[in-house]
């Protein structure tokens, strides 16, 4: 309607692959912003432009007590070359409904169920309810979301109401720590430290896991 020029972009692997990988998502250990927004936009904004770009949003402070925090122009310390610039953030949910009304702007299909605002579909802050709305409008991709789950707690001994109750939004699972290497050194360069690994085995599961995350690796 807009006849805009769209860029998609994706992450090398989908959130489910990611799943598999790094457990589900929680309030804690929320990775699936970084590998599925932030790891892709950077790489967009490196390749086509290297001196960084403006973006107007349409987040507002009523949406969320973290969203409520921010300033109507800044930045994100996870994408350093995207300047964000919020419009309408002091808009209410009245005000936007007027606006799209009078502006008789197209809406996204879901508000007719009942969602307040539209994000992540398998947002680990969403609510239980948002979550069994969400079985309703696209059921194909909950029925995969607990295909993961239900892989993760059999996994991990977890019981049914880890998933029916929603627990695996509250995961906060210690990693497991393991000594990848013995040596490591300051690189004067950029003042970044690089470590040398020993173990061909770990190196080769960290190099996977990395992958993950967009890191881009090689053996030496």
């Amino acid at each position: 309607i807009w006849h805009l020029n769209l860029i998609k972009v994706k992450p090398k692997f989908d959130f489910l692959m990611a799943c598999e990988k790094l457990g589900p998502p929680s309030i804690f250990m929320k990775w699936c912003c970084i590998t599925q927004k932030f790891t892709p936009l950077n790489e967009l904004i490196n390749k086509r432009y290297p001196l960084g770009i403006t973006v107007v949003s349409g987040l507002r402070k009523a949406e969320s007590p973290t969203r409520a925090a921010l300033r109507n122009v800044q930045r994100n310390k996870l994408i350093p070359k995207q300047l964000l610039v919020f419009p309408i953030l002091e808009w209410g949910s009245f005000d936007t409904w007027l606006y799209t009304l009078w502006k008789k702007l197209p809406i996204n299909e879901v508000y007719r169920y009942g969602f307040d605002r539209v994000g992540c579909w398998a947002c680990p802050e969403r609510s239980l309810r948002k979550l069994k709305w969400t079985e309703m409008t696209h059921p194909s991709l909950m029925e995969r979301l607990y295909e993961e789950l239900n892989s993760y707690a059999k996994h991990n001994g977890f019981d049914e109401s880890w998933i029916n109750m929603g627990k695996w939004r509250l995961r906060a699972t210690k990693f497991t720590k393991t000594p990848i290497c013995f040596i490591s050194r300051l690189c004067s360069q950029n003042d970044e430290y690089i470590y040398s690994i020993q173990n061909p085995k770990v190196m080769s599961k960290l190099s996977e896991l990395l992958k993950v995350f967009g890191v881009k690796h090689k053996f030496s």
